[in-house]
């Protein structure tokens, strides 16, 4: 199976939405198969899932099962001696949710108090038994900031969570907004495949480093994390940047799944990238070229279809790695060897 060295790249062209399904299956087959391997040892389990189950329509399950927070739970406690326990708690804690359906919901905001949150981040309830709504949600992604898996201090996120204003929250959800009309209006394919691979977009706020920045991690795969939106410098192709940007991530992290030819992140090698001078390690150094190979095509695209000083100067910081195969003589400088494959696919992103 070639997911990282073949699929991935003619996914980053934008031209086939038909690579929405082709990830969202690799992806629903890692979680589908945790799943059952631990049903499969507890009969309490499966009349659980059963329940669950016959709760949910196939499209709201399938929305379930690739959520970030499941991901993250299978991460975190897979390996657990109180794995089954704990999936038993969050399922049953699905179900009461759902249970509750019918009764009114009160919409959640920044000063609401210490709430569970369903998987799907969407809807939580507190000690009383009151049901909260996340009321951002927009073309069936949710944007996300109140949850446990946006406040507080988060693996792999190194910004500090200061809290927001009303004002901060508001203008964020509406620069998020508009960067998701973009991406729609600009680019179907690409609006495809990232409503098939992101769930939610979270947002924080970092008053200790106020600049705009972004971020994902494989341990919440499903997610972008938008630090500092709502500064008056961040415009909505900023975001939109940004939220490409981390797609592509969280399609490399599944792809190497299932084609592992690429150093761990641990390797204590660097390449020097011809992007942002940055030393990095081979397998950031590997995801950068991708990364940078989806935004250079994305942003000719628009500046094909809706050209601005934005577009422009967005198109030009992607080229720039590319520009005389720049980002394969900063594999030969390093000296690092690189699988054969591998070499091929960076040589063929141009």
């Amino acid at each position: 199976m070639n997911l990282l060295t073949k699929t991935l790249p003619q996914c980053l062209k934008w031209q086939d939405p038909e690579f929405a399904e082709i990830f969202k299956h690799h992806k629903l087959n890692i979680v589908v198969d945790v799943l059952q391997k631990t049903i499969t040892q507890s009969p309490n389990l499966h009349e659980l899932f059963d329940l669950w189950f016959g709760l949910l329509t196939q499209e709201e399950l399938e929305h379930a099962l690739l959520s970030p927070k499941i991901w993250k739970f299978l991460i975190a406690q897979q390996q657990s001696e109180q794995f089954s326990d704990a999936l038993k708690a969050l399922i049953q804690f699905e179900i009461s949710v759902l249970q509750q359906a019918a009764e009114p919901k009160k919409f959640i905001h920044h000063t609401s108090p210490s709430l569970q949150w369903n998987l799907l981040t969407n809807e939580a309830r507190n000690t009383a038994g009151e049901i909260y709504k996340n009321p951002y949600k927009h073309l069936g992604f949710t944007v996300d900031l109140f949850s446990d898996l946006v406040r507080g201090e988060q693996r792999d996120i190194p910004w500090s969570d200061s809290g927001f204003t009303e004002v901060q929250c508001e203008s964020a959800v509406s620069k998020i907004t508009a960067a998701l009309d973009f991406i729609e209006r600009l680019s179907p394919p690409c609006f495809t495949i990232m409503q098939s691979s992101i769930h939610t977009i979270a947002v924080r706020f970092d008053s200790s480093r106020p600049r705009f920045n972004c971020a994902s991690t494989n341990y919440v795969n499903g997610m972008v994390f938008i630090i500092n939106p709502d500064l008056p410098e961040v415009s909505t192709e900023t975001i939109v940047d940004a939220l490409v940007h981390e797609m592509t991530h969280n399609l490399f992290d599944i792809a190497e799944l299932y084609e592992p030819c690429v150093p761990t992140k641990f390797h204590p090698g660097t390449i020097r990238s011809p992007w942002t001078g940055r030393l990095l390690d081979p397998n950031t150094y590997v995801q950068a070229c991708y990364t940078w190979y989806g935004l250079k095509n994305f942003w000719a695209l628009a500046q094909q279809r809706m050209p601005s000083q934005n577009t422009a100067l967005y198109l030009q910081q992607a080229q720039r790695g590319f520009a005389q195969i720049e980002h394969i003589h900063a594999v030969n400088l390093s000296g690092f060897t690189f699988d054969d494959k591998i070499i091929a696919t960076l040589q063929s992103l141009q």
